[in-house]
């Protein structure tokens, strides 16, 4: 078998694991509680609570220092079978009554073999008949639209799943270290090895690594496929969900995808499966629900409608806003922007009792689910990581820590994909065929991490024994100071839209574009 055949195979093995985890096993549970929504709203909030699911097991898991393939199977079969049970209000006694009878009638042979058979041919064709049914309700009636869906789908593997035939290695220089901090995460349940990340990116490698026995060099080197694509799909959905036509919806994700509208830079990260892409999945959700809240609560208040559906949008808001602090801080920023975008068009409404206090609850609960795996880690005893501790010191404006910003900083020096696909000494060193078994990848990627860990000694010596003082200032340093950060960067912004910078155009375009959403938000009213 040639690599590209294996690579192909593998990408969609990748593919078909992650949707089943993700959106398979949350449709299971939640198809009749969203039953009134579009297809793509309903695919949107299986995704939603799939990935927060996953994302949080791992981390009380590990916390826990229990985490394993036998526990994390469990605790998702078991979280399956009660919710199914509690959500769909199913039988469950009456049902295991019922088959209990049935088997002890089969042990004393009070019923035969043929008519076992009968049953479980009758079971066979009820079930054949409800598929039937969906595919005719869900595809058929929408045949045009899974054509362009399948067209968007193979216009995107073809921009961007072609390099993955010919690169065997790595894209980004730093994907080794999240190789190492992974790896750690099945030693012993070592969760935030080189310091408190946020680590929702490496659950979820870490989740499939473990649970489906794939090598983590091969979902490091092919996941970035998968990822691109949902990026890809929230994006669809979104536009789907707030557009009057559906297809203007594919046409913007059309343009999206082939318009190279930004730097170069931008679209090479694509080519690497990075945490900062991976949040940018959660990015359009948590501004979808938002919007879906004041729409829908309108309707319930104008109406005295009993059937509090603005609750339930308002929860997917507050899971997607926090997987979104959870992977990491910069889809954070970008998702306060658009919500104080919303908020300006909303101001009139949003600060009425009725939508204010939920809002500003979901907002600061979801902010409180993301930051309590890395508080309780930073309280019993772990320090902060060393790219953490560069953002302090650039918001508290110590110029001790600029030196700090080239051996720390995540994310900011990839490769980029050349002519062959091969980037830098990262393509040479994952080019042999031999490495795809994955030991030999890991086994370098532990020795290159071990290598760039950062020693932690001074910054556990500056840390405070005391309970309270470590959680005040990890409050009051990363979530105070990130709000006053991004005060400052929009009003910089602003300032800049009216001067000579070196590009204004750059400035201009954000500025147009936090005005659109306002514009947008105004006409989804």
């Amino acid at each position: 078998m040639s690599m590209r055949v294996l690579g192909v195979l593998q990408i969609i093995e990748i593919f078909s694991l992650y949707s089943f985890v993700t959106i398979l096993l949350p449709a299971l549970v939640l198809h009749k509680k969203v039953a009134e929504q579009r297809l793509s709203i309903r695919l949107l909030t299986y995704y939603m609570v799939g990935s927060f699911y996953v994302i949080n097991l791992v981390y009380a898991l590990e916390l826990l220092h229990i985490s394993n393939r036998f526990t994390l199977i469990l605790c998702t079969a078991l979280t399956v079978a009660v919710a199914m049970v509690r959500v769909n209000r199913y039988p469950l006694k009456a049902t295991l009554r019922m088959q209990f009878q049935y088997i002890r009638k089969l042990s004393r042979r009070e019923i035969g073999i043929r008519s076992l058979f009968l049953r479980i041919g009758l079971w066979l064709k009820g079930r054949a008949k409800q598929v039937l049914s969906w595919a005719k309700q869900n595809v058929l009636r929408h045949l045009p639209d899974w054509l362009l869906f399948a067209a968007l789908t193979a216009l995107i593997c073809w921009i961007y799943g072609s390099n993955a035939l010919r690169t065997y290695g790595y894209c980004a220089s730093d994907i080794p270290v999240h190789n190492f901090w992974i790896n750690y995460m099945s030693r012993d349940n070592q969760i935030f090895v080189d310091g408190v990340y946020p680590f929702g990116f490496h659950c979820t490698i870490y989740y499939l690594h473990t649970v489906f026995q794939i090598p983590t060099f091969t979902l490091l080197r092919l996941f970035w496929v998968v990822q691109t694509l949902f990026v890809h799909y929230m994006l669809l959905a979104f536009l789907k969900g707030c557009c009057r036509y559906s297809y203007l919806a594919y046409a913007g994700t059309g343009l999206y995808a082939t318009g190279a509208m930004f730097a170069q830079g931008t679209y090479s990260r694509f080519y690497s499966t990075l945490p900062q892409e991976f949040g940018m999945i959660f990015l359009w959700p948590s501004i979808y629900y938002l919007f879906a809240f004041f729409k829908q609560k309108k309707g319930e208040l104008e109406h005295c409608e009993w059937k509090k559906v603005s609750k339930w949008y308002l929860v997917l808001f507050g899971m997607s806003f926090s997987m979104t602090l959870a992977i990491h801080f910069y889809g954070t920023i970008i998702a306060a922007m658009f919500c104080l975008a919303i908020g300006l068009a909303y101001g009139f409404r949003f600060f009425k009792r009725a939508y204010f206090g939920s809002v500003m609850l979901a907002g600061l609960l979801s902010i409180a689910v993301a930051i309590l795996p890395m508080g309780i880690a930073f309280a019993l005893g772990t320090p902060l990581q060393g790219s953490l501790n560069w953002a302090l010191g650039v918001m508290s404006g110590d110029g001790e820590n600029e030196d700090a910003d080239e051996d720390t900083d995540e994310d900011e020096d990839e490769g980029v994909p050349g002519e062959e696909g091969q980037s830098g000494e990262d393509a040479k060193d994952g080019g042999n065929p031999a490495n795809e078994s994955g030991n030999a990848g890991n086994d370098a990627s532990n020795a290159i991490g071990q290598a760039v860990q950062t020693p932690q000694k001074e910054e556990e010596s500056a840390l405070s024994p005391s309970l309270s003082s470590r959680m005040s200032m990890f409050f009051s340093k990363i979530v105070m100071g990130k709000l006053r950060h991004c005060k400052e960067v929009f009003a910089q912004s602003i300032d800049r839209l009216v001067s000579d910078g070196e590009n204004p155009m750059m400035h201009r375009a954000v500025f147009a574009g936090m005005l659109a959403l306002v514009v947008l938000s105004m006409a989804f009213f």
